[in-house]
C-alpha cells in the first residue's frame, strides 16, 4: 500500500519535470526563428542613463515602451505589454537572476518589434510581474515596461558613447579600431551570454559576464581579494544586495584599484572592484564602461572599449553608506566598516525616518528621489535619524576626505 502511495507522486513529479524540459526544448527550437528584418542600418539612439542603468524606448505595435537593456539576462517584458504584442504562448520554464534566484516565468514568442527603425521578428521573451524588477530602479521619472536581453543585443553591433548619452546601433562597425583600443573576445562555448576571458595586471581572473545589467564596476569572487584587494586601499563594506527576483544580506570587501593592465594593454581609469561571497558570476558593469566608448559587436562576438577618460563622479558613500526603498521605507543599504556611522551602532536595513529635515515616516518616493539624486551630493552635512531599539537615534557627519571612496 506505501508503495502505491508514493508512485503516483514520483509520476507527478517526473511529469512536471518533463515538461519543463519540453517548454525549454520549445523555446530554444523557436530561438532559431529570431531574426532582424531591416538590413544594412544605421541608426542613432538617445538613452537615458539613470543609476548605472541604460535605458532606451522600444516600439512595440506601434507604440513606444521604456526598457533597460542587460547583456547579461533574456529579454523581459513586463505583464502590462502583453496586451499591446501578438504572440505566440510557449510554456513556461525556469530562470535564475544573478545571485542564483530561480522564477518559473512564462515564455512568449513576439511576431515583431523595433527599436528605432530596425525591426526584430519572433523575439522570444519571458513575462514577468516587473514592478518587482523596477523596485531595483525607483528613481525613473518613466514607467519601465522591460528588458532587452542579450538574445536581441547580440544581433546587431552597439557603440555607446556615455559623453552624449547615445547609441549607434547598426549591422557593422562603423568606428576604425585604434592601438590602444582593448579588445576582448567572447567566449564561443557560451553563446547565450558576452563571457570574456579577464585578466587584470597579473592576475588571471578567467570567465566574466559582460552585463549591462550590473550598475556597478565589476564583481569578483572573494578568493580574489587576497591577490588584488591588498594591493590597492579597501574598506570592509557589509551591504544588501539586489537582483531581479529579490534581495538579500551579503559581506562584501570594496577596493579602488589603479589596475595599470588589462589582457597585457594598458589602461588609464581607476575603478571600485566589489568582491563577494554570495554573488554566483564574476561581472563587467556599467560604472566600469561609462569611462570609455564602449563597442558591442553581436554577430563578431567582440567588445571594444576605446579610452577618453570620461571619469565620472560617483560620491554616493559620501558618508560612508548608502540607502534604499524595500517596503516603502527608506532603509541603509550599506555601511562601511570603519566608517564613522558604523562605529555609532548603525547597520544595513535600519529604518530612517528623517535626513537633513527630510520626513520618511509617511513614505513618498519623490522625497527619496530628490534626497538621493541632488541633496545627498550638494551638502557637507548629514542630519540623520534612524529608528533603532524601539526608539529614534539620532546621527550628525560631516563629509570627510577618508570617508570618500
Amino acid at each position: 500500500m506505501k508503495l502505491i502511495k508514493i508512485f503516483p507522486l514520483f509520476m507527478l513529479i517526473m511529469f512536471f519535470q518533463s515538461c519543463d524540459l519540453y517548454n525549454f526544448m520549445r523555446k530554444e527550437n523557436a530561438r532559431k526563428d529570431e531574426s532582424i528584418l531591416t538590413s544594412n542600418f544605421i541608426s542613432k539612439i538617445p538613452f537615458i542613463y539613470e543609476q548605472g542603468a541604460i535605458v532606451i524606448s522600444l516600439k512595440i505595435n506601434g507604440k513606444k515602451f521604456n526598457f533597460i537593456l542587460d547583456s547579461g539576462a533574456p529579454t523581459i517584458i513586463g505583464e502590462d505589454v502583453l496586451t499591446e504584442v501578438e504572440y505566440k504562448n510557449l510554456g513556461h520554464t525556469l530562470y535564475k537572476d544573478s545571485q542564483g534566484t530561480s522564477k518559473k516565468l512564462k515564455n512568449i514568442q513576439i511576431k515583431e518589434l523595433s527599436i528605432e527603425d530596425i525591426n526584430f521578428s519572433n523575439v522570444i521573451a519571458a513575462v514577468s510581474d516587473f514592478s518587482e524588477i523596477s523596485e531595483s530602479y525607483p528613481c525613473f521619472d518613466t514607467q519601465i515596461s522591460g528588458i532587452i536581453g542579450y538574445n536581441i543585443i547580440k544581433k546587431a553591433v552597439w557603440h555607446f558613447n556615455f559623453n552624449e548619452n547615445l547609441i549607434i546601433l547598426s549591422n557593422e562597425n562603423t568606428k576604425k579600431s585604434e592601438k590602444s583600443d582593448i579588445v576582448f573576445n567572447f567566449d564561443s562555448y557560451y553563446p547565450s551570454r558576452p563571457i570574456v576571458n579577464l585578466n587584470l595586471g597579473d592576475s588571471m581572473i578567467g570567465k566574466v559576464l559582460f552585463d549591462l545589467g550590473y550598475n556597478g564596476s565589476m564583481i569578483l569572487p572573494y578568493r580574489f581579494s587576497e591577490k588584488i584587494a591588498k594591493k590597492y586601499n579597501s574598506n570592509i563594506l557589509f551591504g544588501k544586495s539586489s537582483s531581479a527576483f529579490g534581495r538579500r544580506i551579503d559581506t562584501l570587501l570594496i577596493a579602488k584599484c589603479n589596475v595599470d593592465k588589462i589582457n597585457s594593454q594598458k589602461i588609464e581609469n581607476s575603478f571600485d572592484i566589489l568582491f563577494t561571497k554570495k554573488q554566483s558570476k564574476p561581472l563587467i558593469g556599467t560604472r566600469f564602461i561609462e569611462n570609455y566608448y564602449t563597442i558591442l559587436n553581436g554577430p563578431n562576438q567582440t567588445l571594444t572599449l576605446s579610452n577618453y577618460s570620461l571619469l565620472r563622479n560617483n560620491s554616493n558613500r559620501i558618508f560612508g553608506m548608502t540607502f534604499f526603498i524595500y517596503d516603502s521605507e527608506l532603509r541603509v543599504s550599506s555601511i562601511k566598516k570603519n566608517s564613522i556611522g558604523y562605529k555609532r551602532g548603525i547597520r544595513i536595513d535600519d529604518k530612517i525616518t528623517e535626513i537633513n529635515g527630510i520626513s520618511f515616516n509617511e513614505f513618498a518616493n519623490n522625497k527619496y528621489c530628490d534626497l538621493l539624486l541632488t541633496k545627498i551630493y550638494e551638502t557637507n552635512l548629514l542630519n540623520i535619524s534612524i529608528e533603532k531599539n524601539q526608539g529614534i537615534n539620532n546621527y550628525i557627519f560631516t563629509k570627510q576626505k577618508q570617508q570618500l571612496d
